[in-house]
């Protein structure tokens, strides 16, 4: 009977240990998934940021291969991410910024042309705000002079 009882005890103890191995494999496992979840969101976060940049690139391309006369609103996202953006024009360049949670994050795109201008006839500088866009952005092609309206 002893023998017996020597047994099971040894058969729970081992099924405990087995358990606390399994337990602390699962701990390392579940945080290293974490910490990459946390990076992977970071990465993704980048990610659209650089994608809203290539949209309005795009934009511009379209409309300077439209031609002269070309006058068309394009759709553009309200928000990345949940984070308003700053869109500015820069010496053939398209460069956004979005504020999101503890960081900024900025991309840019080179542009087809130079010659982009608001309304006004800025031309060396100039931008909007998501908000000010409201999803959509005016673009004209004027004898090869992209003038961008909010």
């Amino acid at each position: 009977m002893n023998r017996i009882k020597k047994i099971k005890a040894q058969a729970a103890v081992e099924f405990y240990t087995f358990l606390a191995m399994f337990l602390i494999l699962l701990a390392v496992t579940m945080s290293i998934l974490l910490s990459l979840a946390a990076t992977e969101s970071k990465r993704y976060d980048t990610y659209s940021v650089d994608e809203t940049a290539a949209r309005f690139a795009d934009i511009i391309h379209a409309v300077y291969v439209s031609g002269n006369g070309f006058n068309g609103t394009f759709d553009v996202p309200t928000d990345v991410d949940g984070a308003e953006y700053d869109v500015y024009f820069v010496n053939g360049t398209v460069v956004v910024t979005t504020y999101n949670y503890d960081r900024n994050l900025t991309s840019s795109r080179p542009l087809v042309t130079k010659n982009i201008t608001n309304p006004s006839g800025a031309t060396a500088w100039f931008g909007y705000n998501s908000s000010e866009m409201g999803g959509d952005i005016n673009v004209v092609n004027k004898n090869s002079t992209i003038i961008v309206s909010k």
